[in-house]
């Protein structure tokens, strides 16, 4: 159940990132050209299966070097990246900014071009939604707790303080980290870094985590939806 209630809240975020136009669809002006390395980070927004036109959260990730791929890291931007393992799951290769225009070279020879406006926004040739950045957490402390609640169940639970200290129960499980099978929940330190959530718990391992927050959701002073590894997970009160 837990993965249908993941994916629902982040297909809303999606679609909250990929249609969230004021002017309801018109393309924003180009505005400036965008600085070379201006687009780094990772985006969210849609994916459409063109035999069901069922739509899918969709993502693409531009690193700092001109490395890109479509996805999402799952440690963060702050750990090495197994770009092997990345390239035999997903689309990968280098990226350009020229202009307006930003061109995805894939490894597979093909290309997907993108424009950019001035607010930030990628848009494929001919379409009106856009691919929004997630805000990479950066040397933060936060202070709240998130996670899913259902009924009186609570399923998972982060707790995240300003002490720099956490407590958890079902997350990483939630999240699908590898190895979680054996670890139901926990305390420890943690630290945010260019998006990588670093949980070390009391006595125990060490776990890297992407922590971003979504297109549309202010980051300060508490995030009320976080982007964690593979899914979204809400604040609760």
């Amino acid at each position: 159940m837990h993965n249908a209630l993941s994916l629902l809240r982040t297909l809303s975020l999606a679609l909250l990132a990929a249609c969230a136009d004021a002017d309801g669809g018109t393309p924003v002006d180009p505005g400036p050209e965008p600085a070379a390395g201006a687009v780094t980070g990772i985006y969210m927004g849609l994916r459409v299966n063109n035999a069901t036109g069922q739509q899918y959260p969709d993502y693409y990730t531009f690193l700092p070097d001109g490395r890109a791929f479509r996805g999402t890291p799952d440690e963060g931007l702050d750990r090495p990246l197994d770009w092997a393992a990345i390239c035999a799951a997903s689309e990968c290769g280098t990226y350009t900014v020229g202009g307006s225009e930003v061109r995805f070279l894939r490894q597979d020879a093909g290309e997907q071009r993108f424009t950019v406006d001035a607010q930030g926004v990628l848009r494929k040739p001919g379409s009106t939604q856009g691919y929004r950045r997630m805000q990479a957490l950066d040397g933060v402390r936060l202070n709240g707790t998130w996670g899913w609640v259902s009924g009186a169940d609570t399923l998972m639970r982060l707790s995240l303080g300003a002490d720099g200290r956490f407590s958890e129960r079902g997350t990483l499980a939630w999240v699908a980290w590898p190895g979680s099978g054996a670890r139901a929940g926990g305390s420890g330190t943690y630290t945010l870094s260019r998006g990588t959530l670093t949980l070390q718990y009391d006595g125990g391992p060490r776990v890297h985590l992407l922590m971003a927050v979504p297109p549309g959701v202010a980051a300060a002073p508490v995030p009320e939806s976080v982007y964690l590894r593979v899914t979204t997970i809400d604040r609760l009160h």
